[in-house]
């Protein structure tokens, strides 16, 4: 798995082939189906890996380090490639991993509500400029954003339904950001979503008001969610269908993932080949200098 991590991070850089992206994203997927897997993976922790350049971790589980991985994939398909087969699969294997993650690391939590904040951000920017242009607002663009605001909202609710006591972390983090989903209180279709962490942080606010210090350290703050969390009632979230996703092979995938195949072949075996026809595996061409 470490592997596939760091191709789709070289990936992000240039140097992974686009097309081997595909298949990795859609190996994850495929992994993420397997809930004896998604447990194990919260378990594994994983020490200081120097590919990962983002931030410096010494220890952050291997359920944490794909979130991370898979957010930077997101993030920089937004903003870049914006295929939608990209971030679907992303938010598709993070919301299976969602109902086994525990003991969320500080930073994934933190950049799983950043995520919510550019998404939402850009589906607002999206609905205000088809509203002044006099668009349909559920324009292709729109409902790209709306379903990825949508999607992480559910993955962010799985966590806090499943494992609120297990996740002080995410909890600390929403709180940070709780101004993010004042926004979509009343939007009909992430009313109910929003009213669950609503419910989390007001009950996690009270608690740290409660204690009534005068500016708390972070240490403290999390300590008191920590507390609080073990006091936190049964049933007091509106309860939803587990998220679960399924690789679902598309139409004509043969037009894909024949040539790749065929590229693997060329690249890997002493089979004869003509190399004036091979050109047109060039796209195919695998990268592993792991």
């Amino acid at each position: 798995l470490l592997q596939i991590l760091r191709l789709l991070y070289d990936g992000i850089e240039g140097r992974t082939n686009y097309s081997q992206m595909y298949i990795l994203l859609t190996i994850l997927l495929l992994f993420s189906q397997d809930e004896v897997f998604n447990e194990n993976i919260q378990k594994i922790s994983i020490s200081y890996q120097p590919w990962f350049t983002e931030r410096l971790l010494k220890s952050v589980s291997l359920g944490g380090l794909t979130y991370l991985v898979l957010i930077r994939v997101i993030q920089f398909n937004l903003s870049s490639h914006r295929d939608v087969y990209f971030h679907n699969n992303c938010l598709a294997t993070m919301a299976n991993l969602g109902n086994s993650i525990q003991d969320i690391h500080p930073y994934v939590a933190q950049r799983l509500v950043n995520l919510f904040d550019i998404v939402a951000k850009r589906y607002q920017k999206l609905r205000e400029k088809a509203q002044q242009q006099g668009e349909d607002e559920n324009s292709d663009a729109v409902a790209i954003y709306g379903d990825l605001v949508c999607l992480v909202l559910e993955i962010i609710n799985s966590v806090l339904i499943r494992r609120l006591n297990s996740n002080p972390e995410l909890i600390y983090s929403l709180l940070h950001k709780k101004d993010l989903f004042t926004h979509f209180q009343l939007h009909p279709r992430f009313a109910e979503l929003i009213a669950n962490i609503d419910n989390v942080i007001s009950y996690f606010h009270a608690r740290i008001s409660e204690a009534n210090l005068k500016s708390p350290s972070a240490e403290e703050i999390s300590e008191l969610i920590e507390t609080a969390a073990r006091t936190w009632p049964p049933g007091r979230l509106k309860e939803f269908p587990d998220l679960k996703f399924q690789y679902e092979e598309e139409l004509e995938s043969q037009e894909f993932f024949c040539p790749y195949v065929w590229a693997l072949i060329y690249r890997h075996t002493w089979i004869y080949w003509d190399e004036n026809k091979t050109h047109i595996l060039n796209d195919y061409i695998i990268v592993s200098n792991i």
